[in-house]
């Protein structure tokens, strides 16, 4: 029989039993795999479900919920097993002492900055943190694989992507820790991360959708067939409640789907964006907007295009549902990029 070797690198699925299915119908069609090699496929299927359960006790981004942590009371002479009295759970308590990264308070919230500390100590425990010289450092990931981190004059950089939105993650941190830099790190993250508690109120225009127009006493474009896109002031706060919306998003074209990708919020000055992919609006003087990977539909058919592309709203709740209709609430949009300040004052900006 002709022997075919499958790559041990690409797993066919993260599920344990779909992968071994997929292995024993590769065997039972004729097509004989190595032993070594179904030993390596079957070793890396379980250790990417490893990683995963490894992140969810963590607190960490994982296909699986977060577990809590469990202890045990000592026994009081009961060994019954069903006893619930012998098991209580308790969550891992918020550091309160942030040392050094105390700034960050106003960028991150208190789950993510622990969870980025727990992050970096496993990294330095585990010995992940290696000198690459000159003036770089390679850092072995558990999940992505090697981090090459590059030295900028008193700081560092990271190519994943928890630095390019915010300018500081884990990895990071490991390094400047190993090199004591963690105060200069900070300094550069707090002058590259905006903070949303001091901005003014985002104006949009009362137009949802549609093209852009240059005349607009000369062309009205209708959000319906009974009322008129150009409506005042008044007007146009009470249409926009959320039944006003879904009607909107209906007539619109097509609302989009659900996505598992994370909102983040951005300087638009960082970015390509030209327009809200909500309203339909140009960006003009915004500082702050939301960035979402997002699929499209081609144009005029129904197929989904196979990549996920970088889709950028105004700080406006109402673009954000043209798009994607009642799904996202404000604190699901921010949810741990941005503090609580942060949070409040974009709530009371966007709804």
């Amino acid at each position: 029989a002709i022997q075919q070797v499958i790559p041990a690198s690409q797993p066919y699925t993260t599920n344990k039993q779909e992968g071994l299915n997929s292995i024993i119908k590769k065997w039972n069609e004729g097509r004989i795999l190595d032993l070594d090699h179904f030993i390596i496929e079957i070793k890396e299927l379980v250790s990417s479900q490893q990683v995963q359960v490894s992140r969810a006790l963590h607190g960490q981004f994982s296909k699986y919920t977060r577990v809590s942590r469990v202890e045990s009371t000592p026994d009081n002479g009961d060994s019954t097993l069903d006893n619930d009295d012998r098991v209580h759970v308790a969550d891992s308590e918020p550091i309160d002492d942030f040392g050094d990264l105390e700034p960050l308070q106003q960028c991150f919230t208190k789950s993510h900055l622990n969870n980025i500390i727990h992050k970096s100590d496993i990294l330095i425990e585990n010995n992940h943190v290696q000198e690459f010289p000159p003036n770089s450092y390679v850092v072995k990931s558990e999940t992505v694989g090697v981090h090459f981190i590059e030295r900028c004059k008193d700081s560092f950089k990271c190519p994943c992507p928890s630095f390019s939105n915010r300018k500081f993650c884990a990895h990071v941190l490991a390094v400047a820790r190993t090199n004591n830099m963690v105060t200069s790190q900070v300094r550069k993250c707090l002058y590259f991360t905006p903070n949303l508690s001091k901005l003014d109120e985002v104006k949009t225009q009362n137009r949802m959708g549609g093209k852009s127009i240059k005349k607009q006493y000369k062309k009205i474009i209708p959000f319906s067939p009974e009322k008129p896109i150009v409506e005042t002031e008044s007007q146009s706060q009470s249409s926009q409640s959320s039944q006003h919306v879904r009607n909107l998003c209906s007539e619109r074209g097509k609302p989009w789907r659900l996505s598992n990708e994370p909102w983040f919020a951005l300087k638009r000055v960082d970015t390509r964006a030209r327009k809200c992919a909500g309203c339909k609006s140009p960006f003009s003087s915004e500082y702050i907007i939301l960035k979402h990977k997002e699929k499209d539909f081609l144009a005029g058919t129904d197929i989904v295009t196979p990549v996920a592309g970088n889709r950028y709203y105004h700080l406006n709740q109402i673009c954000v549902q043209l798009r994607h209709g009642n799904y996202y609430a404000i604190e699901q949009l921010m949810s741990e990029n941005l503090s609580e300040k942060e949070v409040e004052n974009a709530n009371s900006k966007m709804c």
